[in-house]
């Protein structure tokens, strides 16, 4: 047989791409024919043999088989024999899957038809077979050996490329279904793998394989998706040990996404997710950080401020140093698809409670028993409001002296509904203020309530909120401390901007009798009168209900007098002298007032005869606590005028401000008569002649309220109350309590949430003795102290009295005096929100399922602890109980 002509020469003249098509057809370049079967339903190939007629230099420089073949001649001699003769080599394998492996070698490319997929393992297992992935590496060795220059390449030495790193790969393995991944890891030559099964597949492809869909696909390789079996066995993937072997430490070699759950003490949140072994769990909490997102507004304002710190990540009782990641806190003993627990806790919150323990440490024995003994008190209300039961149809008319309820018994009223005679008597018995409820909703609340009044009786007091009121009234109150006391309204609507004209009764007049001086009421001159200005409530005047202020005194006849003083100079004389008993006579001015319409509501109107036989209007009584009894009203100037129609009508030409001279103010009393109403837009006055021309509002007047009582413990907690879960592991019945529950301070930790009468919290037991972290198994001790753990409540308060109320305490209220103590001391902190809890020891060792409220004997901790969060005071006093159970003397002194 002729010899071959020189291969190595045709393959240097052209390049691998121009030489892959002719891998289809027998030429003279071709030294290596590699023979394949048909794939399966092809109708002329099927069940024939399949011929690449390829080259050796180019498959020597992707192959290692081939790399390796070459090698040995040159080390024996036979290089030229190995160039100048054909080489057969056969392969197990389709030819569709061959091709692909043939244009990845020369073209670095791979096509991706429809049914690559179902050929994709037959692929990879060519690819493993040739040694493509074995010959990537080690030029990759040459290449890093080169750049230290401990080996020279020449310039036509490839440089090593994973399969796996070619574009197209991995794009095509990052949009595959994740049904086709677990396809790929359950087949029979991953799994054999897996599994340490012998000629399956190769490790190093395998691994790249594994290690290349872990980085693009990591939502595919978690426990929930995998199962725990295989996810065991990727985890395994590499060590000559059994899947769940409990022995030495070891690291895993594939970085699989692992299950780890961060508890975010300032939010009391929970987020379980699934981290990779080497990713550091500070960047889970700078993702879940108030500071982190602080800190990135900061950055991209531009602002130099220092940035806010991380939170302080704790497990298993210990802070973490930065750069942790998941691996390295596995425990020996532990599976690697247990949950890694970590607790984050601000900057912030550890102040708070360093702050506020180190206070409850100093504090001297007379505030403890006096905070203990508050605390008794309102944990002993708290039961007997529990036991009251609920009456949500509670109604209490103003009036009533009684109970809804049957006597001899009390129930605990959702609402009370007050009644009243006119509006001017809400605000004659009640002081309103607006304010916030705990949801931050605008509410009016009773801020005082007059005592002997009605209201009083029917049991409001301070802090009930108004929560419903009569169709078409109106009811506006100013915020604590914008407008002193009083500046609260409640009108009508239907008679905003209507006024009411009336006229005085000139010609009526009393007569009054004073035993003694003073007579109770201020005068001043007016012109040709002496004008009553202001009449004393407390004074000998309020005696006589007939007296008004802005009524003149037309005379003064003392017991010795023969005749009466009516002029103006006598009248001022004996008015300044010290003459009593006398007899005063009182009249009014002729003369008009014009007031708003919602001032008038509520006087009693008749109609009366007039002496022309008409009729018309005028009020007979001014109830207790109507505002007309004791406030003047302004004056008003009249002008009659020329209507259109050739008549005449009267006319509103002034009307002065209320805050004018004395002498434009006087009061209303029985007796006026009713002119008019007047258009408050228009000033024109409309003539009343029957009540029948007034609104309805002036004759039925009443008035329905009701008010909803503050929560029950208020008059002992100005704070918000406590809404949500106290630890949100507790409320939870999956692996997530489960991994927490292991945890210290909760290992062997028994919890169990209550509420008394609205005021909730949790009672556990402490263990005595702290279990080893590395212990596999943990139970609860028979033996520990039995803690309750009171939520007070939550600070800043939504409502302003609230606060108020704690920013003013005194020694006698000792929980406000503690809380306005504890702010005053944490003030440089500036905490955006705070969770006050109060912690008291049974010292009966009662059962855990009995009542925490019935413990006889028990003693509290010095003082109130503060933190971000409820779980947060938890989690920090159980930690500093472990601690101190080495150093009693560290512990803080109860009472």
């Amino acid at each position: 047989r002729a010899p071959r002509p020189r291969n190595d020469l045709i393959v240097c003249a052209m390049s691998r791409e121009q030489l892959f098509p002719r891998i289809l057809v027998e030429h003279d370049a071709s030294d290596v024919t590699i023979v394949c079967r048909a794939r399966p339903g092809h109708r002329e190939l099927s069940g024939t043999e399949v011929l690449f007629h390829c080259h050796s230099e180019i498959l020597g420089l992707r192959c290692s088989v081939f790399a390796d073949a070459v090698r040995f001649n040159i080390l024996i001699g036979a290089r030229a024999q190995w160039s100048a003769c054909a080489r057969r080599f056969e392969l197990s394998a389709d030819d569709d899957v061959v091709f692909e492996v043939l244009r990845y070698i020369y073209c670095g490319a791979v096509y991706f038809s429809l049914g690559f997929r179902e050929r994709f393992l037959q692929f990879l297992s060519m690819i493993d077979f040739l040694g493509i992935e074995d010959m990537a590496e080690r030029q990759l060795k040459d290449s890093a050996a080169a750049e230290f220059g401990h080996k020279k390449l020449s310039q036509d030495s490839p440089v090593g490329q994973s399969i796996f790193s070619e574009p197209g790969m991995q794009h095509w393995l990052q949009h595959l279904q994740t049904e086709d991944v677990l396809a790929f890891l359950r087949d029979d030559i991953i799994s054999g793998a897996l599994n340490n099964r012998p000629g399956a597949m190769g490790f190093n492809i395998l691994y790249s394989f594994l290690a290349k869909l872990i980085d693009l696909r990591a939502q595919d390789f978690t426990v929930e998706v995998l199962g725990e079996k295989l996810y065991c066995q990727l985890a395994a993937f590499g060590h000559h040990r059994t899947p769940g072997h409990r022995g030495c430490k070891r690291r895993s070699m594939l970085q699989l996404p692992g299950p780890l759950v961060y508890v975010d003490l300032s939010k009391s949140q929970m987020h379980p997710m699934n981290l990779p072994g080497l990713e550091p769990i500070s960047d889970v909490a700078a993702h879940f950080s108030e500071a982190s997102q602080e800190g990135r507004d900061a950055a991209a304002e531009g602002s130099t401020t220092r940035r806010p710190r991380l939170p302080r990540l704790w497990h298993r009782g210990q802070i973490l140093p930065e750069g942790v990641c998941r691996e390295t806190l596995l425990q020996d003993w532990q599976q690697p698809q247990d949950p890694v627990v970590i607790f984050g806790e601000s900057e912030q919150g550890n102040l708070l409670f360093e702050t506020s323990l180190r206070r409850a440490h100093s504090r001297n024995a007379a505030e403890r028993s006096n905070l203990a003994k508050a605390l008794e008190v309102l944990v002993q209300s708290a039961r007997s409001i529990e036991q009251l039961p609920v009456d949500d149809d509670a109604v209490m008319p103003v009036g009533s002296s009684g109970s809804s309820s049957p006597a001899g018994t009390s129930r605990r009223r959702q609402q009370t509904k007050l009644s009243f005679p006119n509006h001017h008597a809400v605000l004659f018995q009640l002081d309103l203020l607006q304010d916030f409820d705990d949801q931050q909703e605008p509410v009016i609340m009773v801020s005082r309530v007059v005592r002997e009044t009605d209201a009083a009786n029917a049991g409001v007091g301070v802090g009930w909120t108004l929560h419903d009121i009569s169709p078409g009234l109106k009811v506006s109150a100013p915020f604590l401390g914008r407008v002193p006391p009083g500046g609260a309204t409640v009108q009508w609507e239907s008679l905003s901007g209507i006024s009411v004209l009336l006229t005085s009764p000139s010609e009526h007049t009393i007569s009054l009798r004073f035993e003694e001086r003073p007579f109770g009421f201020a005068w001043r001159q007016e012109k040709e009168h002496i004008v009553i200005t202001h009449i004393n409530r407390q004074g000998q005047s309020s005696a006589f209900s007939q007296l008004y202020s802005g009524m003149i005194i037309k005379s003064f006849q003392g017991d010795s007098d023969k005749e009466p003083a009516n002029r103006l100079l006598q009248l001022m004389e004996a008015l300044r002298s010290s003459q009593a008993p006398a007899t005063l006579t009182f009249g009014w001015r002729p003369g008009y007032s014009c007031m708003p319409a919602n001032q008038v509501v509520g006087t009693h109107l008749e109609e009366r005869e007039l002496m022309d036989g008409g009729t018309g209007v005028f009020i007979s009584e001014i109830p207790p606590g109507h505002p007309l009894r004791y406030e003047s009203v302004s004056r008003t100037h009249l002008e009659e005028r020329e209507l259109m129609d050739g008549g005449t009508g009267v006319f509103i030409s002034k009307i002065p401000l209320l805050h004018a001279h004395a002498f434009c103010m006087e009061s209303v009393s029985p007796g006026w008569r009713l002119l008019g109403l007047v258009d408050d837009n228009s000033q024109r006055v409309y003539g009343v002649c029957s009540v029948a021309h007034l609104p309805p509002r002036f004759l039925d007047h009443s008035v329905t309220l009701y008010l909803k009582p503050p929560p029950p413990l208020n008059e002992y907690l100005p704070l918000d109350s406590f809404r949500g879960i106290l630890c949100p592991w507790n409320a939870r019945e999956d692996y997530v309590s489960r991994s927490i529950s292991i945890e210290p301070p909760w290992s062997g930790l028994s919890m169990e949430p209550f509420d008394i009468g609205g005021l909730q919290g949790m009672r556990f037991r402490l263990r005595q003795a702290a279990l080893p972290h590395d212990s596999p198994v943990q139970t609860c001790p028979e033996r520990g102290e039995v803690w309750d753990a009171f939520v007070l409540g939550h600070y800043p308060v939504s409502s302003r009295w609230a606060d108020l109320r704690i920013r003013s305490a005194h020694p006698v209220e000792p929980i406000a005096w503690e809380l306005r103590q504890l702010l005053d001391t944490v003030a440089h902190i500036n905490p955006t929100r705070i969770s006050v809890v109060a912690l008291r020891r049974c010292l009966q060792q009662e059962s855990m399922q009995e009542d925490a409220a019935d413990a006889e004997q028990s003693a509290w901790l010095g003082g109130v602890l503060l933190g971000e969060s409820v779980a947060q005071v938890l989690y920090r006093w159980g930690l500093n109980f472990l601690s101190a159970e080495k150093k009693p003397t560290s512990r803080a002194p109860v009472s």
